[in-house]
């Protein structure tokens, strides 16, 4: 998730930003890529979960007024998924907008793996889109990609990210043959019991900041929701788990190779550094989504988007 503090800069935009909230761009444009599609609603079928924080809501009201507006422009249904335990005087501060969904558990990073399959059991009973989107608040959707991909995309089975194969689990108490296998450093806090997973690798996943899921695939993550499971039977990883989920009823991730997707390599390209400075090479691909980008970056990369489509997002984020 993405800081809430705000700097004085962030602020006065967030405060204009907020005034022409879920107001038509000038003219009344149409979302990027609907001319070349001839289709007005190409996110029709597209539920966007939207992972944010109990106290984010200055992070919320910019994604509502940059990439958010214009999916919803083009027929897109959302919520924001939000836990709601332990907060006895309600949340949120934005709870008037209503498209805050509040979910039955703690909300703390290390409940992301509850935080997903809620929000996929929320999916599951209040809507009906084809194409479920699990995405951080941290993450900006390239709106012309992603329409164009939707276009390809399998109605079952499909599980589709930036996907990561034949991972080794970092355990608690590794042994040093172990530990040798690791060609870079692993942070602690990735570090599992054998209890909770004892096999020699995970199963392939599309990491968390963002990923589709088709209607199977989104309930037989829904179903594997439990308010009740003990925390040490919970898997602590939530994109891993959802690999597990999935790979257990015959769901592997889906690559641009089998979609058969031109220029299609990484569909997403992650910098948790946010140093955001990607090489030529990688964003000349059919990139879908950026993480991680800070509010502030989220209105440069929308006025952009708006200018210039794709490339106006790449300009920013691209050594281009």
């Amino acid at each position: 998730s993405t800081s809430q503090t705000m700097t004085p800069v962030f602020l006065a935009a967030w405060i204009i930003g907020a005034a022409a909230l879920w107001q038509e761009s000038p003219g009344g444009q149409k979302p990027l890529g609907v001319t070349r599609n001839q289709n007005l609603q190409p996110f029709k079928d597209v539920f966007f979960a939207i992972i944010s924080s109990p106290n984010g809501q200055a992070t919320r009201n910019i994604i509502r007024n940059t990439w958010l507006r214009k999916f919803v422009r083009g027929g897109a249904s959302y919520k924001f998924m939000v836990g709601s335990i332990g907060f006895p005087g309600g949340c949120c501060v934005d709870s008037d907008q209503n498209d805050i969904a509040l979910l039955p558990f703690v909300d703390s990073y290390y409940n992301l793996t509850r935080k997903t399959e809620a929000s996929a059991k929320w999916a599951m009973k209040n809507t009906a889109q084809k194409f479920f989107i699990k995405i951080d608040d941290d993450v900006y959707p390239d709106q012309n990609i992603l329409a164009e991909l939707l276009q390809r995309l399998p109605a079952e089975k499909l599980y589709m990210g930036r996907n990561q194969f034949n991972v080794k689990p970092l355990f608690l108490d590794a042994t040093e043959a172990e530990m040798k296998q690791f060609k870079y450093h692993v942070d602690p806090k990735f570090a599992i019991s054998r209890k909770v997973y004892n096999h020699t690798e995970y199963p392939n996943y599309a990491e968390g900041p963002m990923y589709i899921l088709s209607r199977d695939a989104l309930e037989i993550v829904g179903n594997h929701f439990d308010p009740h499971r003990l925390d040490e039977d919970t898997f602590p990883f939530e994109d891993v788990n959802t690999g597990i989920l999935l790979r257990e009823q015959g769901v592997n991730p889906t690559s641009f190779e089998t979609l058969n997707v031109k220029g299609g390599k990484d569909f997403m390209l992650s910098d948790h550094s946010k140093q955001l400075k990607w090489p030529k090479a990688a964003c000349l691909q059919s990139v879908v989504a950026y993480h991680a980008i800070t509010p502030e970056m989220m209105l440069r990369l929308s006025e952009a988007e708006e200018k210039r489509g794709s490339m106006g997002t790449k300009k920013i984020l691209c050594r281009m």
